[in-house]
This record gives structure tokens, sequence and C-alpha cells, in this order.
């Protein structure tokens, strides 16, 4: 099993005057550069950007848990797993996979099939703010927008400032059944990529959920994953979540574990989960509207998901037909593997094409979206993702 302890921030606009509050908000993501005091340009909001700015007064800094709550939920999407940990969608659109020093291998870290379901317990809470107090702009980048060198100005700087971080944590623990009856199932609605990412679970459906999890004399298996955001002693909190899962404890008892942990959190020891920003300059702002729009987001997030997914299935596929030894090739017959071996160019290609379309759709504006950003045909791949979908882990 595999946990995760993620820092990123959040911060509160100074001056929202231009748009409403939400205009201004990003959320955590495991490869934000984003911190208290830092740029960003929002077409591009992964991008590193330097402090311009000096800060001749503390951050102002408020504490306690202000709001604190605990769910249960159906993961019925593998592609949305993000919204678990309220991941920001604008970065994770402009990345075609997790830089290899997070602590957070996605592609590799969940997996949902057909015969299999899960449910999210999770507990998250908010404990304080960090607000800058009257941030000054440093000589150097104050003389670029005096001589109105924008385009200069937004490379090292950006156009918005991070002017508020909102500090919390999260645990969540996502159970699986694997092989699990077709009833719950249907019960649970699985309805794959074309569904929510998570949905609230009924009693009803809660009750069959956890018979099936408790029942000892079925060959389902069982198995649970742990995430975080913030805090200490997850490796602790792992183990003792895996304790509760094999005793089959209700899945209340599991939420009230994750409460009782987390609320030993406090805001020295929690992340960053939220940031606010403001502009640096409205001047800026200009190239943006044109840049970025939920029409363009969903078309890269759609890119980049095809791409995870291809090269989760190339590795997989790639490593069991490498495998002379693997017992699982009794499975299939010899001509089958040698189809799948035989269709694994194709899919190499696609993977490169789907690359170069989020470079292409990245550039793309609100009026060619639709042409540059354009999904690329999947190949014929049937006996890879026959070998893929019995295998796959």
């Amino acid at each position: 099993m595999k946990y995760l302890t993620l820092l990123a921030g959040l911060f509160y606009a100074f001056n929202t005057s231009a748009k409403s509050l939400n205009d201004y908000t990003y959320y955590f993501h495991p490869t934000s550069t984003l911190t208290l005091g830092k740029g960003l340009d929002p077409a591009q909001p992964n991008e590193e950007k330097r402090i311009c700015f000096d800060f001749p007064e503390p951050n102002k800094k408020t504490e306690g848990a202000l709001k604190t709550t605990a769910s249960i939920e159906v993961l019925e999407n593998t592609r949305n797993i993000t919204a678990i940990l309220n991941y920001d969608t604008n970065i994770d659109a402009n990345l075609l996979f997790f830089s290899a020093n997070t602590q957070f291998d996605f592609d590799n870290t969940y997996t949902l099939d057909k015969r299999s379901v899960s449910v999210v317990v999770k507990a998250s809470t908010e404990y304080g703010r960090l607000f800058l107090k009257k941030p000054v702009l440093l000589p150097e980048y104050a003389e670029m927008l005096d001589k109105k060198q924008f385009n200069q100005f937004r490379t090292f700087c950006g156009s918005r400032l991070v002017t508020t971080e909102v500090r919390g944590a999260t645990v969540a623990v996502v159970i699986t059944i694997e092989n699990a009856s077709s009833e719950l199932i249907s019960k649970l609605k699985i309805t794959g990529s074309g569904g929510k990412s998570v949905a609230g679970i009924g009693a009803k459906a809660k009750a069959m959920f956890e018979a099936e999890y408790r029942d000892k004399s079925t060959n389902n298996e069982v198995r649970a994953q742990l995430f975080a955001v913030g805090g200490n002693g997850i490796s602790d909190l792992d183990k003792v979540v895996q304790n509760m899962v094999r005793r089959g404890e209700r899945l209340d008892e599991i939420a009230d574990g994750l409460q009782k942990f987390i609320s030993g959190f406090t805001v020295d020891n929690s992340a960053p989960v939220r940031f606010y920003t403001t502009h640096i300059d409205p001047r800026l702002d200009d190239r943006y509207s044109d840049l970025i729009g939920e029409k363009k987001t969903k078309a890269l997030l759609d890119i980049v998901w095809a791409y995870r997914n291809a090269e989760l299935m190339n590795g997989v596929v790639t490593k069991f037909l490498n495998n002379i030894n693997d017992e699982r090739r009794l499975n299939f017959k010899k001509e089958n593997l040698i189809s799948a071996s035989e269709e694994l160019p194709l899919l190499t290609d696609h993977i490169e094409e789907l690359q170069n379309r989020h470079a292409e759709c990245l550039l793309a504006n609100n009026s060619d979206v639709k042409k540059r950003c354009k999904m690329p045909s999947a190949p014929d791949l049937f006996w890879t993702e026959v070998i893929y979908d019995i295998i796959g882990e």
C-alpha cells in the first residue's frame, strides 16, 4: 500500500473588484509551485515564477478549525479520483503526467475495472489562513510596468499574486471490493468514465457494500488505500486503517477513526489546500481572456487522461508480454499474444499523437479549441485491451 503526504497552498484576494472571489481561487495539486507572495500565469498555472514582491510587514495569520467535514461516497470514475483530494483541474489540465519527484505516482496508484466497486471514506478540516499585508513590488519589476514591458513582466512574475493561503488537512481511504457481485455493482451504479467522480451513498447501498466487504465466505478481495494531505503520522494511520478494513469494521466507524486522527492536526502541521489570488496590474490580463476557459480546460483534461490511460496500458501489457514466465500467459492463445504484440506499436504512436495534440491544445484560444484540441482517433487495440482488462492491476 502506498500512502501520501502532500503539500501545497491557498490564497485570498486582496482586491476582487473586477471579478468574484471564486475566479481567483486555485486548489492543491502535488506539482503546484504556488506559495504565498508568489505570482502565477493563469494560462500556465504550474509554471514557476519569481517572487517579485517585498513584504515589509509580517503576514497575518488566523487560527482555529474553521470547517470540519466527513463523508462516505461511491467512487464512480477512476479518471476523477483527483476529486477526492480536491486537486486543481486547471493545473492538472496543463500536465500530461506528474513529475518524477512527486510523492504521488498517479498513473499507477489506483485503477478500477468493471468487476470492482469502490467507496471513499474521507475526513477534512480547515484550520486557518495566512494573509499578505501590503506587498510592495520590487523596483526592477515596477520599472518593467512603467516601461510597459508587459510580456517580460509576465514571464518573470506572472499576472496574478497569491495573497491568501488557507491551511487544512484531508485523509481519505478508498476501499475496493474486487470481483464484486453484479447486484452490488448495479446498486452502486458504477458508470465508468462517463459518470461523476464521486457520489453520495444511500443507506441501503452502504449496507449492501458493508455486508459484501465483511463477508469472509466469498472469494472477493478487499483492498484499502490511504491518501492524505497535511499532518504527521500518516504511516501509523495507514496501519490502523488496514487493520480496521481487515476486521470488517463498518464504514461509519472508519469515518469516526479518520475524524479522531485529523482532530490532532494543527495549523502548524497542516498543508496549504487552497489559494486566493488577485491581479497585479489589470493591463497584464489582456491576453488571458482568450487563452483560458471551460471548453479548453475540458478538452485538455480529456487529452491528459487519454494519455495517462494509454501510458498505463502500454506499461502493463508490455511488461506482461515480455515476461515469458508469467503464469497468466496460459490464459491466452499464442496467436492472441502475438496479436497484442503487433498492436503495441500502434499504441506507442497514439501516445505520441496525444502528446502532440496536448501541446497544440495549450496554444488554442476560444475560437479554435474545437480544431486544435480535437482528440486523436484511437487505434484498434482489441487484444491489448483484452489483456489489460484481465491482468490490469
